[in-house]
């Protein structure tokens, strides 16, 4: 095992309609990722989830659309999920990775639009702990738009799995263009978007670390904005990173 890296592998209205979404790039290799990157506590993946249960090969990649709190990108029944969040059998991401909180995607703050190997987007976070969005547009039910896909290029929305808590028909998500962030944004369930997983024991306070920690293995430190530190700290607050994806905050 190289312990240099980290080992983290493992949303338009109420309507009943038959969509042909494209799965834009869900036929590209299927990548699992095994290295994410913390940001403000948070370990965010590296690119979006392709094909269910896969990440794509790039941070550049589209990668698929899916209505919220489903596996797919098909409207065949009702469009509306009435679960009050994103349930754990309908999420398609990787094993050990799930859809993001509206707090977790606040924890990303603003970010700066800019060009990744000619792909319009997003990059969040600072220094070294930076993750690139793709600015990859959304597909709309073809009941009420004449054209099924937008805004490919221009703006970027991607799904939080927190429903609008005045609204059954909306979840929250992560809405960016040229010079404009916005996390309080929300999409219907119908609407197809892209999603950005986070590690599955990530939420927006320091993880403990389970009975048995003496027979994990360290394989970082970081400060508690969630920057990669050289080694560990002789004083202050710092976070360790263990090799099975859990973390702790120390103090010294």
């Amino acid at each position: 095992m190289n312990k240099n890296k980290f080992n983290l592998r493992n949303v338009v209205a109420i309507a009943i309609c038959l969509v042909d979404f494209s799965f834009g790039d869900v036929l590209a290799q299927d990548s699992i990722i095994d290295e994410g990157v913390i940001i403000n506590g948070i370990i965010w993946a590296k690119s979006n989830v392709n094909s269910v249960g896969a990440f794509s090969d790039s941070p550049e990649r589209t990668g698929g659309f899916y209505q919220w709190d489903s596996k797919s990108n098909k409207c065949t029944t009702n469009c509306i999920s009435f679960s009050t969040s994103w349930n754990e059998e309908n999420d398609p991401c990787p094993t050990g990775w799930r859809v993001p909180t509206l707090t977790e995607l606040e924890s990303l703050g603003d970010g700066a639009w800019i060009e990744k190997n000619g792909v319009s987007g997003c990059q969040f976070g600072s220094g070294s702990n930076v993750i690139f969005l793709p600015a990859a547009g959304c597909y709309l039910p073809r009941f009420a738009y004449p054209y099924s896909f937008q805004d490919g290029g221009k703006c970027g929305y991607y799904w939080s799995s927190t429903k609008c808590d005045d609204n059954s028909d909306y979840a929250y998500r992560l809405c960016f263009q040229n010079g404009y962030t916005s996390k309080g944004s929300y999409g219907s369930h119908g609407m197809g978007q892209c999603v950005r997983c986070v590690k599955h024991n990530s939420n927006s306070s320091i993880n403990e670390v389970e009975v048995g920690a003496e027979n994990l293995i360290v394989i970082g430190y970081f400060d508690i904005l969630g920057r990669k530190l050289k080694e560990e700290p002789t004083k202050g607050i710092y976070i360790i990173l263990y090799d099975s994806g859990k973390t702790k905050k120390m103090m010294k």
